[in-house]
């Protein structure tokens, strides 16, 4: 018996190997996935004794799965709802006991491992087992072009059942069909449609010679019907239902009648939403569930009981130890502005910050440690937090020590850090150089190690991992003015080993073509100055004529703080206008060297630069072109962009600003070229491109030498990175720049849109209407493109 044991151990030890590994991987995919943290047990400081269930509420408005919902009828007789996962579908638990023991029983003899299959002597014959059958040794000597046949699998196509049992298939081409693989298919196709909301199928196969037939009796498909709650005094079923359904939502996005009733979803569902409690200051919050198959056996009503029991919340704060930073100041950085819950995660998360305020002043090596005074009675209260802070010494910036070198010299990162020696640790500074240099693209990796010292100074160990530094691309997109586009580009992240960039790049589109090399130093004379480089020439057809443009542009940037950013430019370009259907007296110049220089800032705190759902930005430069450099041209030109995003749970408010002006000095003739042109995707979405503002006598849009645009816009989620948008824009184009600002001629645009999110910024398509429409004008317009509005 224990030679067969063991035999039999040898040949499922793959089986059970993932078995394990299921068993262990699950409960963390289970957390992952989970938008609040799991339940668990009362915290050591909690109440001994749990206080007693509150009286049931009367139920209150749930949420809706299907058409009805349930609100004040008696809660429906319970079932089991303990998730048994070796009952089979129609067993009771004494026939599973029954079952179960009976397996104990049961002894394979050896002859049937080792004896041969005799297929001539099987072909033809058949036998008939059912899912629930005792497992049986392997048949060996069965062909291993084994094939799977489906009958009466009528709601699940064939092929996406074969992936269910892709492993077994897999063992079919290896070892041949034996029973046991036939057995463990059968029983991954039920399980299958369980999850599926089949809770009565059944699922039998037979072995007809190199062939293994699964035949499925489906059953009825059980949907989810009416959901009561009971007790759930602090959220409502809407809330609950979120965490309780989300599980079913998740595996199908959409359902045509009604999501199906998955046992094994809703139980992680109740622990989800059990966890939400927990997380919201209720320790001893417990959820369980009970339900009622309808009479036609096509729908499982739920009742969710909720025994919420009192909430905790943390405060007020207390400080031991040495730690000699100011309590009031770091009650400052701990306070949230509303309520802290009293959770595992709430105390973590103070505990964090407390630390966190010590490390950024120098105390590398603190420690906190946090006690939670424990409730008085049953009644929810406030729960006093000490934090015993044990400060350590005060650390300085010491040596910086590079290991992986090759191309890129270590002399090169020890000098980015280097600047730093001597300064009080600072994390957030270390951070803001290392995000430079990893975002330069030269390394895979790039790892700080402090280390402390006795002397109180901390040592940066640098292990880095040089990246190819050569990459070819190809690019292409459509925008509704641009049209199709299409581009390659050669990138050396560390030209001639200098670990500076060297950029060529040549594009082509409906509106012309470019080429252009872009040489960038981020640190430029060994500072924390970035210099950029461009030097380009292009064709360009606009709509009222085309141009022929080369030029040089030199920025010279430097970031003051992680926000903020400041530069100056040099920039210089040799323009010919080759036709234009514009009058000439509104032409301007049509062949003119222009060298102007300028000064930009930028401030930026958004949560994210391509796809921002919080936080403002806002950019000015201004601008300045003089025949003291040699320019043909003269004008002082200023623009400002402005952007604010304001989260409200799932929906974003936001809205932008943006304006311009420049104005000719002394006589000279500002070029249509130089001047500003309204309508497009980023200003009045109402107009197409550059087809807002003044024109000439023959209907041309002309440009005009100040504009100001505002916007609105409200985003709102639709499925997964797919959102909708509603919009309003507002602004005005004007001939003379000294009517900036001035309020006078608006026009507007109503409009609505789709975004998809995209790691290098939303796909928007927006259609605006004109609510204003003059003579000559279209009633709205459609854009396509990339990137936020505003």
């Amino acid at each position: 018996m224990n030679d067969l044991l063991r035999t039999w151990l040898t040949r499922r030890s793959r089986a059970i190997a993932a078995l394990v590994v299921i068993a262990g991987v699950l409960p963390f995919f289970a957390m992952a996935q989970s938008s609040a943290p799991e339940p668990s047990n009362p915290m050591p400081y909690a109440p001994e004794n749990a206080p007693a269930p509150s009286t049931p509420s009367s139920p209150n408005q749930g949420l809706n799965p299907m058409p009805d919902l349930g609100s004040s009828a008696q809660p429906p007789e319970p079932m089991n709802s303990t998730v048994d996962d070796e009952r089979l579908p129609g067993e009771t638990p004494e026939e599973a006991a029954a079952r179960r023991e009976r397996w104990k029983k049961i002894e394979v003899p050896e002859a049937l491992d080792s004896k041969p299959f005799d297929e001539e002597a099987e072909a033809g014959s058949s036998s008939l087992h059912p899912v629930d059958v005792e497992r049986r040794a392997r048949v060996s000597g069965v062909s291993s072009d084994a094939r799977v046949q489906f009958v009466g699998n009528a709601s699940i196509p064939e092929t996406e059942l074969l992936e269910v049992i892709q492993d077994q298939r897999d063992n079919m081409g290896t070892e041949g069909l034996t029973l046991a693989t036939a057995d463990d298919a059968a029983f991954y196709v039920a399980q299958y449609y369980r999850r599926k909301g089949y809770m009565k199928v059944r699922v039998l196969y037979r072995i007809e010679g190199a062939r293994l037939v699964l035949d499925v009796d489906e059953g009825e498909l059980v949907r989810l019907g009416n959901v009561v709650f009971i007790g759930n005094a602090s959220y409502d079923g809407t809330k609950l239902g979120e965490y309780i359904l989300g599980p079913t939502h998740e595996r199908k996005s959409t359902y045509k009648d009604g999501l199906p009733f998955i046992r094994a979803d809703i139980d992680l569902g109740l622990q989800r939403a059990q966890g939400f409690y927990r997380s919201e200051g209720y320790p001893y919050a417990t959820i369980s569930s009970s339900f009622r198959l309808s009479r036609d056996g096509r729908s499982m009503d739920m009742t969710v009981t909720v025994n919420e029991g009192p909430r905790y919340l943390l405060g007020p704060f207390y400080f031991e130890g040495n730690g000699r930073l100011s309590p009031d100041d770091i009650q400052k950085e701990l306070a949230t502005g509303k309520p802290i819950p009293y959770s595992e995660l709430s105390i973590n998360t103070l505990q964090r910050k407390v630390e966190d305020i010590y490390r950024n002043s120098g105390y590398y090596t603190r420690t906190v440690e946090v006690k939670v005074a424990k409730p008085k009675g049953r009644k929810s209260g406030a729960l006093a937090v000490t934090f015993n802070v044990e400060q350590g010494p005060l650390y300085r910036i010491g040596d910086v020590h590079v290991t992986g070198a090759k191309d890129i010299r270590s002399e090169f990162v020890e000098k980015r850090f280097r600047r730093m020696r001597g300064h009080v640790y600072d994390p957030r500074d270390v951070e803001d150089t290392y995000k430079r240099m990893v975002q330069a693209g030269l390394y895979t990796q790039f790892v700080i190690e402090p280390v402390p010292r006795p002397d109180g100074t901390l040592d940066l160990n640098i292990a880095v991992k040089e990246a190819k530094p050569r990459e070819f691309g190809i690019y292409g997109g459509y925008g509704t003015y641009e049209g199709p586009y299409f581009g390659v580009n050669y990138r050396n992240r560390n030209f001639f080993g200098s670990a500076r960039s060297f950029e060529a790049v040549v594009e082509g589109s409906a509106r012309g073509g470019k080429a252009e090399v872009i040489y960038l130093d981020p640190w430029f004379l060994d500072t924390d100055l970035e210099l950029k480089s461009r030097l380009y020439s292009m064709y360009r057809y606009e709509d009222q004529y085309s141009k022929i443009e080369t030029g040089l542009r030199n920025d010279l940037s430097w970031d003051v703080d992680r926000y903020w950013r400041v530069g100056a430019f040099q920039w210089a370009r040799q323009v010919n206008i080759l036709q234009s259907d514009i009058d000439e007296q509104d032409l301007g110049p049509t062949s003119y060297f222009a060298n102007s220089i300028g000064v930009t800032q930028t401030y930026d705190r958004r949560n994210n630069k391509a796809n921002p759902t919080s936080g403002y930005h806002f950019t000015t430069s201004f601008d300045m072109a003089n025949s003291a450099i040699a320019s043909d041209i003269e004008y002082v030109r200023f623009v400002y962009r402005s952007g604010v995003y304001v989260p409200l749970g799932k929906v974003v408010l936001a809205f932008g600003a943006q304006g311009g002006l420049i104005s000719p000095i002394k006589n000279s003739e500002l070029p249509v070229d130089e001047r500003f042109y309204l309508g497009g995707s980023t200003t009045i979405r109402s107009f197409a491109e550059r087809e807002m503002g003044p024109r000439d006598r023959s209907g041309n849009f002309i440009g005009g030498n100040s504009y100001m645009v505002y916007n609105a816009e409200v985003i709102f989620p639709i499925w997964g990175d797919l959102k909708g948008a509603v919009f309003a824009d507002m602004g005005a184009l004007y001939e003379n720049s000294g009517d900036f600002l001035s309020f006078n001629d608006m026009r507007y645009a109503l409009g609505a849109g789709l975004r998809y999110g995209l790691p290098i910024g939303a796909m928007r398509l927006d259609y605006g209407w004109n609510p204003d429409m003059r003579p000559n004008e279209d009633v709205g317009a459609l854009h396509f493109g990339f990137g936020m509005a505003f």
